[in-house]
């Protein structure tokens, strides 16, 4: 294992969030930890998924001819909602891990224990 640059570690979640590989994946690709790479998820993720989004938003829409099928149309609508998905799952990802090693570093509960009784204050 190594120290790695800024722009190292916003390359390793960019292979995360844009090569839809795991976080262990790019772990092993670039010989960190996979500790390090949900630290990087926490710390960049939100600001690279933002780029990424932006770049998408920005991204000029082709004109499309009228004789165009629906079911071309569907599909293109089809990928570009499973790429929200996929980043909520992301994000998801990283909260998860995010809380995890909070509790782990500050021995605290974070997350909502189902099935107790809320105290009454």
């Amino acid at each position: 294992l190594h120290r790695v640059d800024r722009r190292q570690r916003q390359m390793c979640i960019r292979d995360r969030i844009d090569g839809g590989l795991s976080a262990l994946e790019v772990a092993r690709r670039y010989n960190i930890s996979s500790a390090s790479m949900y630290r990087w998820l926490d710390e960049f993720g939100d600001e690279i998924i933002s780029n990424f989004e932006l770049n998408q938003a920005n991204k000029p829409m082709s004109s499309t001819p009228k004789n165009e099928s629906n079911q071309e149309n569907n599909s293109s609508r089809i990928e570009e909602l499973e790429e929200e998905l996929r980043l909520e799952k992301l994000k998801r990802e990283a909260y998860q891990q995010m809380i995890k090693i909070a509790e782990e570093r500050f021995k605290i509960s974070i997350k909502k224990k189902f099935g107790t009784k809320q105290s009454n204050k």
